[in-house]
């Protein structure tokens, strides 16, 4: 994520980083291919929404549909439940594009990021 956060002039100190990596950690789930780790995502199951905190694959393992089988998995579920997915991009982070194909929206954003949201 650093070349992501750096083109967004977004910059964190070693221990923010480290912070943003606990964050929600009893949330992560290690994505696997073929048996090996090929990257992460956190989610987060509130009781009015879920979110994507992060998804993150491997160079190797991007642009494969990875991630994209993963998300409309969860936005399955999510609709099953009733419930809203949001996640938050930063507007330099090319996977914006992947969300919006898998047909969340933008509902608001900031100086370095969207906010989107699947279903309602």
């Amino acid at each position: 994520m650093d070349p992501h956060h750096r083109a967004a002039g977004v910059f964190q100190t070693p221990a923010e980083m480290e912070e943003r990596v606990r964050s929600h950690w009893d949330e992560a789930q290690v994505i696997e291919v073929d048996g090996r780790a090929a990257g992460l995502w956190k989610l987060w199951r509130r009781q009015d929404a879920w979110w994507i905190l992060q998804v993150q694959l491997m160079p190797e393992h991007q642009g494969r549909g990875i991630g994209a089988a993963l998300i409309r998995g969860l936005q399955a579920q999510a609709r099953s439940a009733g419930m809203p997915l949001r996640l938050k991009v930063l507007k330099t982070n090319p996977a914006w594009r992947l969300y919006e194909r898998l047909g969340f929206v933008v509902v608001g954003d900031d100086e370095h990021g969207y906010e989107m949201l699947s279903g309602a």
